[in-house]
């Protein structure tokens, strides 16, 4: 137990942290992908949703198209009745305050 015991944390030698060519060697925490554009520069693609990233077919757009203009219709219809049912009520107090 002795033995294993100071193994948790231990600092890096300085030959772990540069590398043999004489360039220090950044440790990547989350292991992104690297890609290199053809001047050699270096970029790191952005993150994105793996959803977002599925090539759609026409007929799952048009699907999606009729989908949220359904939605939209329905908000709308709720917005009228919101508006409708604001009317009725002034014109019952105003039939109380009349009486």
């Amino acid at each position: 137990m002795d033995e294993d015991m100071g193994k948790g944390f231990q600092m890096k030698s300085q030959d772990e942290l540069i590398g043999k060519n004489g360039v220090f060697k950044k440790n990547n925490k989350f292991k992104m992908p690297i890609h290199t554009t053809h001047n050699g520069d270096k970029f790191v693609d952005a993150l994105s949703s793996p959803l977002l990233t599925i090539p759609r077919s026409k007929e799952e757009h048009e699907e999606f198209d009729d989908l949220n203009n359904r939605f939209s219709e329905h908000l709308d219809k709720i917005e009228d009745k919101k508006e409708n049912t604001k009317g009725k009520e002034m014109t019952s107090i105003e039939k109380d305050n009349f009486n």
